[in-house]
C-alpha cells in the first residue's frame, strides 16, 4: 500500500485530473451530469500561496544567527546557548561476539579526546575528560534473540551497569555517572532496545548510542560527533539553539506550548490487544527550546489521548 500511495505532489495531481476524473465519470461524456446542466473541470483548483521564511536560529560564537534554508544543523563555528556539564561520565563499547571496532584502549581513547573536544567547542562544560572506560560487553550472535532478558544479554549488560553505578571514581562522587557514551558494534535493534530500557528505566543514566563503525570513520566523523553533542547537550541540561529576530513575538512570558501524539502498535509484528501509547510534552521557560514530556499506556489503537490516572505512566 505505501508503495502504492506515496507519491509526489506532481504525479497525484496528474492521476487526479487524467485517470481520475475518466474514472469517476467526471468527463464531457457523463449523461447524469449533462441533465442537470453540470460539469467538473478539468483543471485543478489555483490558490494562492507564500513560502514561510525560516526562522533565525541562534547560538552563541560566530556567527551568532544563521538562517537556514535546507533545514539541517551544523555546528561549526557557533556554539550551543547554553551547554551542560559532561562530568562523572563513562564509555561502554558493545561487541558483536568476538567482533569490535576498537581493538583497546588504545583505539578507543583517541575517538573519545575527539568526542569531548567536539563537546568543548560547541559550548558543552567539560569537567572530567578522562571518563570511565568501562570492559568491553561481549555479546555472542546466539544473544541476539527476540527477548534479550532470557539469555546472557540481560546479565552482561546488568554487570556492566552495576560497576558504573556502584563503584564511583572519586570518593564522595555521586555514584550514578551524569552521561555514558555507549559504542555498539552493529544495529541490532534488539540489544539497542534493551540497552535503551535498562539505561533509561531501570538505571537512570542519560545515555546517546552511537555506531563503533561510523564514529571511528575519518570520512564525515565531524559532522557524526556533531550529531551526538547535539544530543548529549540536551541530556545534560542544556539548549542546543535559540529562535530569535521576534518569531516569537506572539508569544507571551505565560504561555505553555503543549504537543501529544499516539503511537498505535503494528499490526503484525505486536501481540494482540497491545496497548497504545500516548504522550505529551510541554514548554517550560521563555525560549521554548526544552520539553520534558510524559507517556501513559491506553487501550489499543485509540487515537484520542484518554489520560487515566490508574494506567501506568513514566515522566521523562
Amino acid at each position: 500500500m505505501l508503495l502504492v500511495a506515496c507519491r509526489s505532489p506532481k504525479t497525484n495531481a496528474e492521476l487526479i485530473t487524467t485517470e481520475g476524473l475518466a474514472i469517476l465519470g467526471h468527463t464531457g461524456g457523463n449523461q447524469v451530469l449533462n441533465t442537470f446542466g453540470m460539469k467538473v473541470s478539468q483543471h485543478m483548483e489555483v490558490i494562492s500561496a507564500r513560502v514561510l521564511r525560516p526562522p533565525t536560529v541562534s547560538y552563541k560564537g560566530r556567527p551568532q544567527q544563521i538562517r537556514d534554508n535546507t533545514a539541517s544543523w551544523n555546528l561549526k563555528g557557533v556554539q550551543f546557548p547554553q551547554g551542560g556539564n559532561l562530568k562523572n561520565w563513562a564509555v561502554m563499547v558493545i561487541k558483536d561476539g568476538e567482533h569490535t571496532d576498537f581493538g583497546g584502549p588504545d583505539d578507543i581513547n583517541p575517538i573519545i579526546d575527539l568526542f569531548y573536544k567536539m563537546c568543548r567547542e560547541s559550548g558543552i562544560t567539560v569537567t572530567d575528560n578522562k571518563p570511565r572506560i568501562l570492559q568491553p560487553c561481549k555479546l555472542t550472535p546466539s544473544d541476539f534473540k527476540q527477548d534479550p532478558m532470557r539469555n546472557n544479554a540481560e546479565s552482561e549488560l546488568r554487570a556492566r551497569l552495576d560497576v558504573i553505578c556502584n563503584s564511583p571514581k572519586k570518593p564522595g562522587a555521586s555514584k550514578t555517572p551524569n552521561f555514558l557514551l555507549v559504542m555498539l558494534s552493529n544495529d541490532n535493534k534488539n540489544v539497542y532496545n534493551h540497552l535503551r530500557t535498562l539505561v533509561d528505566c531501570r538505571y537512570g543514566i542519560p545515555t546517546v548510542c552511537c555506531q563503533s563503525a561510523k564514529i571511528s570513520k575519518e570520512k564525515g566523523q565531524l559532522q557524526y560527533l556533531g550529531n551526538i553533542a547535539l544530543k548529549a547537550n540536551l541530556k545534560l541540561g542544556g539548549r542546543n539553539h535559540e529562535v530569535s529576530g521576534g518569531a516569537l513575538n506572539h508569544l507571551s512570558k505565560d504561555t505553555i506550548v503543549l504537543g501529544a501524539d499516539v503511537t498505535h502498535p503494528t499490526a503484525t509484528v505486536s501481540a494482540q490487544y497491545t496497548p497504545s501509547i500516548a504522550a505529551v510534552v510541554g514548554s517550560y521557560e521563555n525560549t521554548y527550546s526544552l520539553y520534558p514530556g510524559s507517556l501513559r499506556l491506553q487501550k489499543s489503537r485509540q487515537e484520542v489521548c484518554h489520560l487515566r490516572p490508574n494506567l501506568p505512566s513514566v515522566t521523562c
